[in-house]
Parts: structure tokens; C-alpha cells; sequence
């Protein structure tokens, strides 16, 4: 029998185990090298978190997620989310990737280079009017069809986001 379970907001205590508890839960999605955060005088004020994604029928072309994305409220609006979000895209040229896909403000994530992804034959199991691509080489996507999949972490996210589809992939 399973004890009492108990739901309360997060604080500050908790931390170090939520940190512990993602790592573990995105283990086969986690890359050091694509979790980046932005300091100053040794505080952390924001981060981003990039993870491969595949192309069920075009295994050979890779693809990264960006999300989550965040800065704390006090350092919002001075351009950090924008020089986390660059340094990262530059993380994922660096290593190879073609394309990188996210979900948001198309007012914010254009001015990365974003599109939306409208009618670009690929699609994400979000299924969101707010699905975006940024091609990290020019043409990267060209030829290439049918649906993105991401990790198994993200299934929780995934069925909030579409609770009447049934996204659930085949990896």
C-alpha cells in the first residue's frame, strides 16, 4: 500500500530533488551539453534545455526540441531568454543537428530564426497552432515528411497538450 500522497507547491527546499528527478526522468533525452544556464555573480537567472527528437520516417536527419526555456521574473525582458536561446542553437549546429523544434510565442521565436510549422509536411504530436522549426542549415528540411517524435519523458506533456488524440509514438 502506498503512504499518504501529498500535493503542495514547490519551494525552495525542493530543488535539488526536482533537479534529481528530471535528470532522471529525461536520463535517455538529458545532454549536458544542450542544458544550459545564464549566471550572474554565480546565481542562477535562467535556463534552457534542448533534447533530441527523430523524424519517425527519416532517421538520418537530427533534430533537437527546445523546452523548457526560463528566466527568473526579476532578470525577464534583458535579453537573457534571447542569448540562452542563441547559444543553444549554436550548441545544436556545433553538434550536428538540422533543425530544431519548439512551441510558443511566434512573436518571441521569430526573432530567433523560427517559423511556424504550418504546412511543412512534418508534424509534432503536440499538433499545436503554435508548433515551430528553425533550420540550422538551409534546406535541412527539404524531403522530409510525416511526424517528429520526442522522447517517452515527454508523453505527460504530450497527452495534456492533446487529450483527445492519441499521439502515443513507436519508438
Amino acid at each position: 500500500m502506498m503512504p499518504d500522497l501529498i500535493i503542495r507547491p514547490e519551494n525552495a527546499g525542493d530543488h535539488s530533488a526536482i533537479r534529481s528527478l528530471i535528470i532522471e526522468v529525461f536520463t535517455e533525452a538529458f545532454d549536458p551539453n544542450l542544458s544550459l544556464v545564464a549566471t550572474i555573480e554565480e546565481r542562477v537567472v535562467g535556463q534552457i534545455f534542448f533534447c533530441p527528437v527523430r523524424f519517425q520516417h527519416h532517421p538520418e536527419v537530427r533534430a533537437a526540441a527546445l523546452a523548457p526555456m526560463s528566466v527568473h521574473r526579476n532578470f525577464q525582458k534583458r535579453g537573457i531568454g534571447s542569448k540562452l536561446a542563441r547559444q543553444g542553437l549554436s550548441h545544436c549546429t556545433h553538434r550536428g543537428y538540422a533543425a530544431v523544434f519548439t512551441q510558443g510565442d511566434p512573436g518571441y521565436y521569430s526573432r530567433l530564426g523560427f517559423e511556424l510549422l504550418g504546412p511543412k509536411g512534418v508534424t509534432t504530436p503536440f499538433r499545436s497552432q503554435y508548433d515551430m522549426v528553425l533550420e540550422l542549415a538551409p534546406g535541412a528540411l527539404d524531403g522530409v515528411r510525416g511526424p517528429l517524435q520526442y522522447p517517452d519523458a515527454y508523453d505527460p506533456f504530450i497527452e495534456q497538450a492533446t487529450p483527445h488524440q492519441n499521439t502515443k509514438k513507436s519508438l
